[in-house]
């Protein structure tokens, strides 16, 4: 399933850029909910990239019909990320901790200045391969990471506007 996501972060490009380059802005997302605490597991810069892998952990609700096809503690995962400073774009891969053969997710981010505010468009495209619940497990991912990008994108306004 294709995504695409668009939204308008109230705080300059230059500072969402750094913060979503930061590692401590991933470990000031335990607030948001559906997720346990980040845990930042790599985070290399190289000029103008900065490599990121921030292990995540699903802790919503799961429907009775994929819980039994999946454990809810084992819903876990890694975002691999590489955010290109001079392009002001993040190409991005979701991995999984268990089950890798259920789930690929991957996209890219771009990221422009909107007056004094930051304008995001995120692409992707996810793929749940459970037969019967794969499509409408594709939109709940898809749901969440919606949810998601805007808990993200208030915690950014908070992060870089006193």
């Amino acid at each position: 399933m294709r995504f695409d996501l668009e939204q308008v972060i109230g705080a300059p490009l230059a500072g969402v850029l750094e913060a979503i380059a930061d590692p401590d802005f991933y470990r000031a997302q335990a607030t948001i909910a559906d997720l346990g605490r980040p845990q930042v597991l790599e985070h290399t810069r190289r000029g103008d990239q900065v490599v990121l892998r921030v292990r995540y952990a699903y802790s919503g609700e799961v429907s009775p019909a994929l819980g039994k096809i999946v454990a809810a503690e084992k819903l876990t995962w890694v975002v691999q990320s590489t955010v290109d400073m001079g392009s002001a774009s993040v190409a991005f891969a979701v991995v999984p901790d268990h089950y890798p053969d259920r789930l690929s997710a991957s996209g890219t981010q771009h990221l422009s200045a909107s007056g004094h505010a930051t304008r995001r468009v995120v692409e992707g495209a996810v793929q749940v391969h459970i037969p019967l619940v794969g499509r409408s497990s594709e939109r709940a991912v898809v749901g969440g990471l919606s949810r998601h990008i805007d808990a993200e994108a208030d915690l950014l306004r908070e992060w870089l506007v006193p």
